[in-house]
């Protein structure tokens, strides 16, 4: 049960960026991707912490001015779940 949780957790936290960050290109255009290279999940006595690593790619249909036409970048995220009792 418990790696389910940590599965269903994982796969939650893989799509948070792309739901937070979905309209911050809209002026610019262009598609992007992200690969996740690791994950750790740290069980406290509340809950969970999720972290996780990731290598992203962002290709502009309309680069911003002084900004190269793709752009890569290694990310790392934290997220916090409570445990619900």
């Amino acid at each position: 049960m418990k790696n389910l949780k940590h599965l269903a957790l994982t796969i939650f936290a893989a799509a948070v960026p792309n739901l937070a960050l979905a309209g911050g290109h809209s002026d610019f255009g262009g598609q992007g991707t992200s690969v996740i290279t690791g994950s750790n999940v740290m069980e406290g006595s509340t809950g969970f912490l999720l972290s996780q690593t990731s290598e992203d790619v962002w290709i502009w249909d309309n680069a911003p001015e002084a900004y190269p036409a793709a752009s890569t970048a290694s990310c790392t995220q934290y997220i916090a779940f409570a445990t619900v009792k």
